[in-house]
Protein backbone atom coordinates (compact mmCIF):
# COMPACT_ATOMS: atom_id res chain seq x y z
CA UNK A 1 0.00 0.00 0.00
CA UNK A 2 1.50 3.33 -0.80
CA UNK A 3 1.33 6.58 1.36
CA UNK A 4 -1.03 8.94 0.96
CA UNK A 5 -0.04 11.98 -0.44
CA UNK A 6 -1.15 15.68 -1.35
CA UNK A 7 -3.53 18.37 -0.11
CA UNK A 8 -6.12 15.27 1.15
CA UNK A 9 -2.82 14.19 3.18
CA UNK A 10 -1.77 17.29 4.47
CA UNK A 11 -5.37 18.32 6.12
CA UNK A 12 -5.48 14.95 7.63
CA UNK A 13 -2.85 15.63 9.24
CA UNK A 14 -3.83 19.03 10.40
CA UNK A 15 -6.78 17.65 11.54
CA UNK A 16 -5.44 15.02 13.36
CA UNK A 17 -2.79 17.51 15.12
CA UNK A 18 -5.81 19.63 15.85
CA UNK A 19 -7.37 16.87 17.69
CA UNK A 20 -4.70 15.49 19.36
CA UNK A 21 -4.31 18.05 21.75
CA UNK A 22 -7.53 16.67 23.55
CA UNK A 23 -5.89 13.75 24.96
CA UNK A 24 -2.63 14.82 26.28
CA UNK A 25 -2.76 14.10 29.80
CA UNK A 26 -3.69 15.60 32.92
CA UNK A 27 -0.29 15.88 35.01
CA UNK A 28 0.03 16.57 38.92
CA UNK A 29 2.89 18.12 41.02
CA UNK A 30 3.62 18.32 44.53
CA UNK A 31 5.64 22.10 45.36
CA UNK A 32 6.83 21.49 48.79
CA UNK A 33 10.24 23.99 49.94
CA UNK A 34 10.01 25.25 46.12
CA UNK A 35 10.91 21.52 45.27
CA UNK A 36 7.88 20.69 42.15
CA UNK A 37 7.49 16.92 42.41
CA UNK A 38 5.42 14.74 39.87
CA UNK A 39 3.10 12.84 41.62
CA UNK A 40 0.21 10.34 40.75
CA UNK A 41 -3.18 12.33 39.76
CA UNK A 42 -4.93 9.44 42.26
CA UNK A 43 -2.98 10.63 44.98
CA UNK A 44 -4.11 14.26 44.67
CA UNK A 45 -7.31 13.83 46.96
CA UNK A 46 -5.18 12.08 49.78
CA UNK A 47 -3.06 15.05 50.17
CA UNK A 48 -5.47 17.79 49.55
CA UNK A 49 -5.83 18.08 53.85
CA UNK A 50 -2.01 18.45 53.78
CA UNK A 51 -2.56 21.62 51.70
CA UNK A 52 -4.12 23.19 54.84
CA UNK A 53 -2.32 21.40 57.52
CA UNK A 54 1.45 21.39 56.05
CA UNK A 55 1.39 23.94 53.66
CA UNK A 56 2.29 22.35 50.51
CA UNK A 57 0.43 23.01 47.57
CA UNK A 58 -0.64 20.69 44.81
CA UNK A 59 -0.52 21.77 41.00
CA UNK A 60 -2.28 20.25 38.35
CA UNK A 61 -2.02 20.63 35.03
CA UNK A 62 -3.86 20.34 31.53
CA UNK A 63 -1.92 19.66 29.22
CA UNK A 64 -4.62 19.24 26.25
CA UNK A 65 -5.26 22.64 27.44
CA UNK A 66 -1.82 24.37 28.10
CA UNK A 67 -3.81 25.02 31.85
CA UNK A 68 -2.40 24.90 35.30
CA UNK A 69 -4.34 24.88 38.69
CA UNK A 70 -2.70 25.65 41.78
CA UNK A 71 -4.14 24.98 45.06
CA UNK A 72 -2.68 26.34 48.51
CA UNK A 73 -3.13 26.43 51.76
CA UNK A 74 -5.49 29.80 51.50
CA UNK A 75 -7.53 28.46 48.68
CA UNK A 76 -11.33 27.44 49.32
CA UNK A 77 -12.01 23.88 47.49
CA UNK A 78 -15.18 21.92 47.27
CA UNK A 79 -15.45 18.37 46.37
CA UNK A 80 -18.40 16.79 45.37
CA UNK A 81 -19.24 13.24 44.94
CA UNK A 82 -20.89 12.31 41.66
CA UNK A 83 -22.13 8.86 41.14
CA UNK A 84 -24.29 6.82 38.48
CA UNK A 85 -24.03 4.29 36.48
CA UNK A 86 -22.32 5.93 33.58
CA UNK A 87 -21.33 9.57 33.92
CA UNK A 88 -20.10 12.38 31.32
CA UNK A 89 -18.16 15.41 31.69
CA UNK A 90 -18.73 18.06 29.11
CA UNK A 91 -15.52 19.90 31.41
CA UNK A 92 -12.31 19.30 32.07
CA UNK A 93 -9.13 20.52 34.67
CA UNK A 94 -8.57 24.18 34.40
CA UNK A 95 -12.21 24.95 33.24
CA UNK A 96 -13.70 28.25 34.81
CA UNK A 97 -17.16 26.97 35.55
CA UNK A 98 -20.54 29.46 37.31
CA UNK A 99 -22.45 28.53 39.73
CA UNK A 100 -25.39 25.64 38.52
CA UNK A 101 -23.48 25.54 35.43
CA UNK A 102 -23.82 22.33 33.62
CA UNK A 103 -21.23 20.57 33.87
CA UNK A 104 -21.53 16.62 33.03
CA UNK A 105 -24.22 14.28 33.12
CA UNK A 106 -25.40 10.82 34.79
CA UNK A 107 -27.12 8.14 33.24
CA UNK A 108 -29.08 6.20 36.41
CA UNK A 109 -29.35 2.50 36.44
CA UNK A 110 -32.82 3.18 35.44
CA UNK A 111 -31.87 4.52 32.57
CA UNK A 112 -32.61 8.19 33.59
CA UNK A 113 -30.30 10.97 32.38
CA UNK A 114 -29.46 13.99 35.21
CA UNK A 115 -27.73 16.68 34.95
CA UNK A 116 -24.64 17.35 36.89
CA UNK A 117 -23.84 21.11 37.85
CA UNK A 118 -21.35 22.72 39.85
CA UNK A 119 -22.06 23.85 43.28
CA UNK A 120 -19.88 26.97 42.89
CA UNK A 121 -18.05 29.77 40.57
CA UNK A 122 -14.47 28.39 40.07
CA UNK A 123 -12.12 26.43 38.68
CA UNK A 124 -12.31 22.56 37.46
CA UNK A 125 -8.94 21.50 39.70
CA UNK A 126 -9.49 17.70 39.53
CA UNK A 127 -11.90 14.99 38.07
CA UNK A 128 -11.25 11.87 40.23
CA UNK A 129 -12.64 8.93 39.39
CA UNK A 130 -12.73 5.86 42.18
CA UNK A 131 -11.82 2.78 40.43
CA UNK A 132 -13.26 -0.75 41.26
CA UNK A 133 -16.69 0.52 41.98
CA UNK A 134 -19.50 -1.24 40.26
CA UNK A 135 -21.30 1.94 39.05
CA UNK A 136 -18.96 4.72 38.01
CA UNK A 137 -18.05 7.50 40.68
CA UNK A 138 -16.11 10.89 40.68
CA UNK A 139 -15.05 13.56 43.14
CA UNK A 140 -15.02 17.08 41.01
CA UNK A 141 -12.74 19.12 43.28
CA UNK A 142 -13.51 22.87 42.51
CA UNK A 143 -11.49 25.53 43.73
CA UNK A 144 -13.24 29.05 44.26
CA UNK A 145 -12.14 31.94 42.19
CA UNK A 146 -9.83 31.42 39.41
CA UNK A 147 -6.96 30.02 38.38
Amino acid sequence: MSPITGNASRRLKEELSKLSHGYKPVLCYLIKDNEEVSIDCMEVPKLINKVFSEGIEIKVCNEGKGVCVNLTKDDDIVAMPVEGREVYFIVSEGDEVSKDQRIGYIITGKGEVRTIRSPKDGVIFLLHEELGEKYSRFKVFIKGGGK
